[in-house]
């Protein structure tokens, strides 16, 4: 994250005397991804379907991303929670 911070305070003037805020803009809190996530359920029926219509991604694309976020995770199929959680 260290690069990434470098990089966007450089293009980014508004954030170079906010760490704090910077550190706000590039982090993923758990209340904001889970109303992000509400969100997107509500309003799209989902990660996947909004990225198969808006994105126009295919399934086989969707279960690579899928593979490649779950690397060294545990399933989650396996806990009783399908591929809907994304």
């Amino acid at each position: 994250m260290p690069r990434l911070m470098t990089e966007f305070k450089a293009r980014n003037q508004a954030y170079k005397d906010n760490p704090v805020g910077l550190k706000n803009f590039l982090s993923a809190f758990p209340e904001t991804m889970s109303a992000t996530l509400a969100l997107v359920r509500e309003k799209y029926d989902g990660v996947e379907s909004y990225c198969k219509k808006y994105m126009q991604l295919e399934s086989e694309d969707l279960g690579k991303i899928r593979q490649n976020l779950l690397l060294g995770v545990h399933h989650p199929a396996k806990s009783g929670y399908g591929h809907h959680a994304m």
